[in-house]
């Protein structure tokens, strides 16, 4: 019995391991394709459902792309609808491994992971390395199938267990319960399914007759789906509202599949001799012998079950996305949005996604440093006491955003990513910087516009006018300088920034 519960235990940590490496490989190199789906492909229900399959497929894990939303809302990078498009499309994409591990590739996992380790270990390229953790990560994951299946092999000959299995099993309010918490304690519905598809692979439910087989996994499989809800809820703790609501959603689309699927078996359980959909499942999952017989396959029945159930969920609740979006918002309203920076933690688990939210931060920086060197003229010429306590309350937040950005910068420098994308840290390190100095010319502006007020000094018309004109030049050039930091490519921008600082240049030597 220990060394069952061992093996299971081992062959479960491989399992997660496994999924966890893939998924790292995945994001680094799909980190900037994640970005551009995000940003393109997320203006409809529709695309931001293609978005979430085509996501949740590259990550491997619908609790990654649930946490990747609550990331993405918070940091206002979507509203609520795309939101729930990507986790509606989620469902669909997280289905795709079950389907993969009921192939029974477990023979060949010791060759991907070796592999694995001469492309990661070997190939010139970082790229190339990033495939090769992808590949091990792939045949660690299999062959922690390959441990729990074998661990839990002894039980096909318990009779105990057997009579356990059919006594209890059939009660779906205990699986779904079961496979709930494990999920919830697992933060992988994708474990817990493997779980039941090493079982299956055991010969486990060789004991059960016809579809005993199937009805025992089907609350298994529902309550998985339920307890992956954990992760988002868990992620939500800290954030705006929006973000809160965007979780509340994902676990309101899975109480509400559980509901109506449950419900329908239960249905046909009671007022059919033999339920139909089981007998669908066993047929279409099943190897056909020469006489016409059907094979059970149950590993393969669990993945048909999850693939047919998710899209069917999918299929029901995508029309009411605006209605359920509404009566989310009605229980629990959004807050104000801030103007303050937005940086997210939890974006940091997809660098190219992360560096878009700094970037987007960054350019926010430069319009509110724009305005407020604009305001520190106007203080300068008019010693408004008003403006100038404005302009150093706006410089306090522009020395957030700098130390904000710098540090996330710092998190990113941490992590798995590509040239480019520390190329672009690199950048976004510089001119925060950059950014923030102008800030502070801002505050010196303030600084001897609060020294003119005090002692009751005027400029002289001259002056005056001179100011006029640096504040019309400044603010065209720093206008300027946002639209290239949103447009890097731009070269009329460019054109016209340097014309205004030979200008200012000029103007102020005479």
């Amino acid at each position: 019995m220990i060394a069952m519960l061992l093996g299971l235990f081992g062959g479960l940590g491989m399992f997660i391991y496994g999924m966890h490496l893939m998924s790292e490989g995945l994001r680094v190199v799909a980190g900037t394709k994640m970005r551009n789906l995000i940003d393109r492909f997320t203006a409809t229900p529709l695309k931001a459902l293609v978005t979430g399959v085509l996501i949740t497929f590259l990550t491997q894990s619908s609790s990654a792309t649930s946490v990747m939303v609550v990331g993405f809302v918070n940091a206002s990078l979507m509203n609520l609808y795309q939101a729930t498009g990507i986790i509606l499309g989620s469902n669909i994409g997280t289905t795709i491994m079950s389907q993969i591990i009921a192939f029974d590739i477990t023979q060949f996992a010791t060759f991907f992971i070796g592999l694995g380790v001469l492309m990661a270990l070997f190939m010139k390229k970082k790229r190339g390395r990033d495939w090769g953790s992808i590949v091990l990560g792939f045949g660690i994951l299999f062959y922690g199938i390959y441990m729990m299946s074998q661990a839990v092999t002894p039980l096909k000959d318990s009779p105990e267990f057997t009579n356990l299995l059919l006594t209890y099993g059939k009660n779906p309010l205990i699986g779904l319960f079961i496979s709930t918490a494990m999920t919830a304690v697992l933060q992988s519905s994708g474990a817990v399914i493997g779980l039941i598809q090493a079982l299956a692979l055991s010969g486990v439910f060789s004991s059960a007759s016809g579809t005993e087989a199937i009805q025992i996994c089907i609350p298994l499989v529902v309550g998985s789906n339920i307890g992956t809800c954990i992760t988002a809820i868990l992620s939500s703790i800290g954030t705006s509202r929006t973000a809160k609501d965007a979780a509340y959603i994902h676990l309101f689309d899975k109480i509400i599949g559980a509901i109506w699927v449950l419900t329908l078996m239960f249905l046909l359980d009671t007022f059919l001799p033999v339920n139909p959909f089981y007998e669908f499942l066993v047929r279409i999952s099943g190897k056909i012998t020469i006489d016409g017989q059907v094979v059970p396959n149950v590993a393969r029945q669990v993945a048909m079950f999850h693939t047919i159930y998710n899209i069917a969920n999918v299929l029901i609740l995508f029309p009411f996305i605006k209605q359920i979006v509404d009566t989310v918002t009605k229980i629990y309203p959004p807050d104000e949005p801030e103007e303050g920076l937005a940086l997210d933690q939890r974006l940091l688990n997809t660098p190219g996604v992360a560096i878009g939210q700094a970037e987007t931060e960054l350019i926010k920086m430069s319009r509110i440093t724009a305005k407020n060197f604009g305001r520190a003229i106007d203080a300068l010429i008019t010693l408004d006491k008003k403006k100038i306590k404005k302009v150093e309350e706006t410089e306090q937040r522009i020395d957030e955003f700098e130390s904000g950005l710098q540090e996330y910068m710092i998190k990113i420098t941490n992590l798995s990513a590509t040239k480019d994308q520390y190329d672009r840290v690199a950048f976004i390190m510089e001119n925060s910087h950059n950014i923030e100095s102008i800030g502070d010319h801002a505050m010196t502006l303030a600084g001897i516009a609060g020294m003119l007020e005090e002692k009751e000094l005027k400029l002289t018309p001259g002056m005056l006018d001179a100011l006029q004109t640096i504040k019309s030049k400044t603010g065209i050039m720093l206008d300027e300088v946002t639209n290239i930091l949103e447009d890097p490519t731009s070269t009329r921008d460019l054109d016209q920034l340097f014309r205004e600082e030979d200008f200012l240049g000029r103007a102020t030597c005479s």
